[in-house]
């Protein structure tokens, strides 16, 4: 959660040449071997609003290895999955649900018309289960199967 809830900019790299140009010093030097951004206010501003996400899409924009083209992403997050207290509640929501207890993973390559058929195939109760760790099909109150 916290590589997620990180600031766009570094609070300590920021600071002002003079009025109308702002000083933004890099971590390491960019290609063409620069240490130090100067811009001007409006600059910075354009910087920082290409990084607000655009109406109706994720919010969420990951770099480095969780990057959606980087090369390591596949093996970081291979190893990935839910906590055992999610496993158990994703359990209690199946049973719940009449459907059968989970298969463990088969060691086979899927290819992706089958990672797609898997993830469309999920339901949705399923998903609220792995994602908020609650039980949406019992009352919260009474704690009986609800319907819908």
């Amino acid at each position: 959660m916290r590589y997620c809830a990180r600031p766009p900019l570094s609070q300590e790299r920021p600071g002002r040449l003079n009025e109308q140009t702002l000083v933004y010093s890099l971590r390491r030097p960019i290609a063409d071997g620069r240490t130090e951004l100067l811009l001007t206010p409006l600059e910075l501003l354009d910087l920082l609003a290409q990084m607000v996400t655009p109406p109706r899409l994720h919010k969420h924009r990951y770099c480095g290895v969780l990057a959606p083209n980087a090369a390591l992403r596949e093996a970081v997050t291979a190893s990935a999955g839910p906590a055992g207290a999610t496993l158990q509640l994703l359990e209690q929501a199946r049973a719940s649900m009449g459907l059968p207890p989970a298969k463990p993973a088969e060691p086979e390559a899927p290819s992706p018309l089958t990672n797609l058929r898997r993830a469309a195939a999920r339901c949705w109760a399923l998903l609220l289960v792995r994602i908020y760790e609650c039980l949406p099909l019992r009352c919260p109150k009474c704690g009986e199967p609800m319907r819908i």
